[in-house]
């Protein structure tokens, strides 16, 4: 009697399966155009190992074919963008991949550029091996790489020394040479240089990589560095920033680019830059769709965040701080982001606006130094803004005017103008600081959104009514509110009760329909004495 543990051919039955499993995939492979099987065709060939070694009949051609098989996957479901499916093929073919093949380097690389644009939190350990394993056999260009997207992995966490750091490292690799990884360093570098306000550094190496791009047919990072150029012309006030942008997009959307998720964004940025909430909501929307579809998980998480401080501009609170606990949550769990520091700032501000006025001290002392670890003056001077207003309000007055010469001196060495709401929110703290209201004034002379820029210079003149009505027009009753709350101070203290109560009724709708506890009480203690006199 044959034993069950063979087959009639008396092998084993795994041994039988896995020479079923190798002729499919050998017949696969001679159908041609392997790449459009190639996940069968790899799918085969692992079944085949798995099997083989199960079977103890494994032989070293078989984990050949099947290691070339899980790379040639790989590449094809990295070329389809699909990069969590191809990190899993690059693992299987790593796994057989002799160590001392001087091909598993480059492997490893792509194994490492997949995880990263994924977002896998296993990334930056990959691609530290990665670089380091390519240095070893002499391959700069490709750790040139590696070091590029590490330095990606170190601006998404908000650390801008490392950033620096790796971005330097990566540009004496490439020196002069012009090829493929050379213009993905330049690109990165250029566009990290622009959003940190280095405009006169970034916009140049920007260009540089656009026109290395250009002479190499490389058109994702033809978008990528027009977008930079685009944003440093909106940095530098240029009109024809937008056409730059729209272009890029343009060339995104032809190529199938999830680049696309990432300059709608910025798109969106731009116009609540610009005080254009409405188009804002539009483009970050969008911006959302195409994250979603593309399963463009980092530019997601971005659109995500700049959602959070649009709600709570446009008045909707309690989804702002659901999503600003959630995406808190996410960085305090190890997942931290560029943008924590705004997500804690619009937590500080609803907490402070509902009577939590040490929490929301202590979150806005947070949000400041996690903007001076981006080492970016743009963030930095937003936050220093935003916490000068509240310990202002708070009655922090000496901690207030030392926040506000730290902003003073960044305000002169740069164009504070990019954060109107920023501006919006100082302004009205400003008669209360002293030395503040000349340097908001030439930040305010200087900005390019007209909006914003009406908002403040009335502030400034202390017309509070007038600039609570552009805020009601760009649809942010947010400032809105709290700009009617000073209007109706000002009205009462001169005398004019009338014009006052008005200015303070329509404050107080806002703050009651969310549940402004400390405005709430505020208003109402304006409107007693003068309800008061009225009886």
């Amino acid at each position: 009697m044959r034993s069950s543990a063979t087959s009639p051919t008396g092998r084993s039955p795994r041994a039988d399966r896995a020479r079923k499993h190798r002729r499919v995939a050998e017949w696969i492979e001679s159908l041609g155009r392997p790449e459009d099987h190639a996940e069968m065709r790899a799918h085969h060939w692992r079944s085949a190992l798995e099997l083989a070694r199960a079977s103890g009949s494994e032989d070293a051609e078989l984990a050949a074919r099947a290691r070339l098989a899980f790379r040639d996957a790989g590449d094809r479901a990295s070329g389809l963008n699909s990069h969590a499916a191809a990190a899993t093929l690059y693992e299987h073919a790593l796994e057989p991949w002799p160590d001392d093949d001087p091909e598993r380097p480059g492997l490893l690389f792509r194994h490492a550029r997949a995880l990263s644009y994924a977002y896998d939190e296993r990334r930056e350990d990959a691609l530290v091996a990665a670089r380091d394993a390519l240095l070893s056999v002499g391959e700069s260009d490709l750790a040139a790489e590696a070091l590029a997207l590490l330095a990606q992995v170190a601006w998404d966490r908000g650390d801008g020394r490392l950033t620096a750091s790796r971005l330097t490292q990566a540009e004496e690799l490439v020196g002069a040479r012009a090829s493929a990884s050379a213009a993905r360093v330049l690109a990165t570098s250029g566009r990290v240089r622009v959003i940190a306000g280095d405009i006169e550094e970034g916009r140049p190496i920007a260009e540089a990589a656009l026109a290395m791009a250009e002479r190499l047919g490389l058109n994702e990072l033809r978008a990528y560095s027009l977008t930079s150029i685009g944003m440093a012309k909106a940095g530098a006030g240029e009109r024809s920033r937008v056409e730059d942008v729209q272009l890029a997009l343009a060339i995104a959307q032809e190529i199938n680019s999830p680049l696309s998720t990432s300059i709608v964004n910025n798109l969106g940025a731009q116009a609540l830059s610009d005080g254009e909430l409405d188009r804002a909501a539009e483009l970050f929307s969008d911006a959302s769709r195409l994250g979603r579809r593309f399963g463009d998980r980092r530019s997601t998480r971005h659109v995500h965040s700049n959602r959070i401080w649009l709600d709570f501009l446009r008045g909707h609170w309690e989804r702002a701080l659901e999503a600003a606990e959630g995406f808190m949550a996410e960085c305090e769990a190890g997942v931290s982001h560029t943008n924590e520091w705004s997500g804690r700032s619009v937590r500080s501000s609803i907490r402070a606006a509902r009577g939590e006025g040490s929490d929301a001290l202590a979150e806005i002392v947070r949000a400041v130094s996690l903007a001076e670890a981006k080492v970016n003056p743009f963030s930095l001077i937003a936050a220093l803004a935003l916490s000068t207003a509240l310990h202002a309000e708070q009655g922090h007055v000496a901690e207030a005017r030392r926040l506000a010469g730290r902003m003073s001196r960044l305000v002169g060495a740069h164009d504070a103008s990019r954060h109107g709401y920023a501006l919006a929110a100082l302004a009205i703290a400003a008669p209360h600081i002293a030395d503040v209201g000349d340097d908001l004034r030439r930040a305010v002379a200087t900005t390019e959104a007209p909006n914003w820029r009406k908002v403040a210079t009335c502030a400034l003149e202390r017309d509070f009514e007038a600039a609570a009505d552009v805020l009601a027009e760009m649809g942010t009753p947010t400032i809105e509110a709290k700009y009617r709350l000073h209007a109706g101070r000002r009205y009462i203290e001169r005398g004019l009760r009338g014009e006052g109560e008005a200015q303070l009724e329509r404050a107080l709708d806002f703050y009651r329909a969310v549940g402004a506890a400390r405005y709430i009480a505020l208003v109402e203690e304006v409107l007693a004495p003068a309800q008061s006199d009225s009886a």
